[in-house]
């Protein structure tokens, strides 16, 4: 790398710290973070929309467990129950992102197979976090 080349991190920090600047709302950030890493990552093999498209995949990704987890706030879910279905609306959206962009270019996006998406989390765990007890 050369001595002027930024990292991909002091460019994604120039683009968060230029959209605080602005007083973009933490989704409009996060936004532009997703679109720079898709950018960075993918460049041309992809076309604009598509990339657009992954970005809503993954807000709505998103919205989706913000829902879930008030679901458990209001212990209508187990703290297991949470964790089975954030891990399940994790991999649903992210087979979206396969279907929509194909097994190569999810990898190089996200460094792991489509067929093997990881959990998010450990849903035993969950459930010692979450389903503690009222005394």
């Amino acid at each position: 790398m050369e001595k002027d080349e930024k990292t991909y991190q002091e460019k994604l920090d120039e683009i968060l710290l230029a959209s605080l600047e602005n007083g973009d709302s933490d989704e409009v950030m996060t936004q532009k973070g997703r679109l720079f890493m898709i950018e960075d990552h993918l460049g041309s093999k992809i076309n604009d929309k598509t990339k657009e498209e992954i970005v809503l995949i993954l807000e709505e990704a998103d919205h989706l467990t913000e829902e879930l987890f008030l679901t458990l706030e209001n212990k209508r879910i187990s703290g297991k129950e949470y964790g089975i279905s954030a891990n399940m609306i994790n991999r649903k959206q992210f087979q979206k992102i396969a279907k929509l962009i194909g097994k190569e270019n999810f990898e190089i996006l996200f460094k792991c197979d489509p067929e093997n998406i990881p959990d998010l989390g450990d849903p035993e765990i969950a459930a010692d976090i979450y389903d503690i007890e009222e005394v």
